[in-house]
């Protein structure tokens, strides 16, 4: 399944600090509507932890379920 974001992608981009990473990563799940799978070695302890991104992913869950 093929999604479309509102903001505009033009592939590969440097991000410097916490903050951008912050920001790349709720763009990505505001962007994912079916199915996300994350593959890295090891998450530090506020990544993927903060109450907006965590919604996102409830989001992602719940909507999986619903297709499934």
């Amino acid at each position: 399944m093929n999604t479309t974001s509102s903001t505009p992608d033009n592939g590969i981009r440097a991000i410097e600090g916490r903050e951008e990473f912050a920001t790349a990563r709720q763009q990505l799940l505001t962007a994912t509507h079916y199915k996300l799978a994350i593959y890295l070695p090891t998450l530090l302890a506020d990544v993927l932890s903060s109450p907006v991104e965590l919604a996102e992913l409830r989001r992602i869950v719940t909507l999986r379920r619903m297709n499934a």
